[in-house]
């Protein structure tokens, strides 16, 4: 068999979110600190899968289900899906350019081609209108619990593990008859974004409070050190969450076990 056969038959790994999961800055990490992302733990925990990963920081809902609806007919029995669920108050607007995406967000707009992001323009004139005009909060929370359905679906009927993961508490998500996929538990007050907020008000003696950290030069400038958002330890932990899964089906709990 040739090396190309082989790694058209070996099953992979999918990787689908936004910032929490996405790798656009693992090389220059490892490089520089010498750290490693939990995707990377994951990966490299089970060699005998192919990985992909198509998470884009900064994204949307609308791009994860975008992103997922392109890639889910080349899934194959014993694939593995990963995926973060962003927050609900991201927005993707159409872009005619090709590998360029626009995220409307409360704040601005978030521009990246090839995965990098090239342009955050803050207080642009439509964000005057997201929340009167265009964003619907209702309509996102239902379309989200639409999208576990069919996740649910795809879980029973293709073979495949599907892992979701929450980066903030969703206290509306239908999580009944889910059985078939693995969400991560979260709790008011506990989530992935906390965690990082936690981390945050510890490296800085809680010198700063929630919703100021993104705004402050030395606080973007510490997570810019950080895979994902996350201390090297708590990548470790997300990692060790993620493998137990896979290996035990394990429920993944996003409330515990942290290090500060």
């Amino acid at each position: 068999m040739t090396e190309s056969s082989t790694f058209k038959t070996m099953n992979k790994i999918w990787f689908f979110g936004d910032s929490y999961v996405s790798i656009a800055k693992q090389q220059f990490l490892e490089k520089n600190f010498g750290t490693k992302s939990w995707t990377k733990i994951v990966t490299e925990t089970f060699p005998e899968y192919n990985n992909w990963n198509i998470a884009l920081a900064g994204s949307s809902l609308d791009f994860l289900y975008y992103t997922y609806e392109q890639r889910r007919k080349e899934f194959k029995s014993g694939d593995i899906v990963i995926m973060s669920l962003t927050t609900i108050e991201r927005l993707l607007l159409r872009n005619d350019k090709k590998n360029t995406h626009s995220f409307l967000r409360p704040k601005g707009i978030v521009t990246h081609e090839d995965g990098i992001c090239v342009s955050i323009v803050d207080d642009h004139p439509w964000c005057a209108h997201f929340a009167d005009d265009l964003f619907n909060p209702e309509t996102h929370k239902a379309t989200l619990n639409l999208f576990l359905n069919s996740l649910q679906y795809d879980a029973m009927t293709k073979g495949i593990k599907i892992i979701a993961l929450p980066i903030t508490h969703f206290p509306f998500l239908d999580t009944e008859d889910k059985d078939h996929i693995t969400l991560g538990r979260t709790v008011k007050g506990h989530s992935l974004l906390e965690v990082t907020n936690r981390q945050l008000r510890f490296k800085f003696d809680g010198k700063y409070k929630i919703g100021d950290f993104w705004n402050q030069t030395e606080c973007r400038e510490y997570d810019n050190t950080l895979h994902n958002h996350l201390t090297p330890r708590n990548n470790e932990i997300l990692a060790n969450k993620l493998i137990r899964n896979i290996k035990t089906n394990e429920p993944i709990d996003l409330t515990t076990e942290w290090e500060f």
